[in-house]
């Protein structure tokens, strides 16, 4: 019996030795790569790759996850794109500069609209992935 408790109490001593030795910018760094796997990962890719050069960037968006990928506090607004109203008022507000939009389940209005917006050069095709298109909207 106490040869459990000497492994025991050695076992704990190694561990709290070991946590004051954890690197604290790894863990940051592999909790920011876990973050970008939440979701929808081809998706996330896309707003990482294109975002990394892009300091303005406002998003509209009903992709809820966005909220949890780093760097995009304060860059995005999330919209019901079952309305279509709520599209089209949240797309004049000044600090929206792209839409992050779902390939299918846009009301035929709303699809309508962006259809247009691209067909006259209003907005740009940033890119599609993962059931999903990111336009420049500014």
């Amino acid at each position: 019996m106490l040869k459990f408790w000497h492994v025991l109490v050695l076992a704990i001593v190694i561990l709290v030795s070991l946590s004051f030795y954890a690197d604290e910018n790894f863990l940051y760094a592999k909790q920011n790569r876990l973050q970008w796997e939440i979701g929808n990962p081809r998706v996330n890719a896309m707003l990482h790759s294109y975002s990394a050069s892009k300091a303005d960037l406002g998003i509209l968006t009903d992709y809820r996850l966005i909220q949890f990928l780093p760097g995009f506090e304060g860059h995005f607004e999330t919209v019901d794109l079952s309305d279509p109203n709520a599209f089209l008022s949240g797309i004049k507000e000044p600090n929206i500069t792209h839409a992050l939009l779902p390939d299918s389940e846009l009301p035929a209005a709303t699809a309508g609209f962006i259809r247009h917006k691209l067909g006259t050069g209003e907005y740009t095709l940033v890119g599609q992935a993962g059931g999903y298109f990111f336009i420049r909207v500014r």
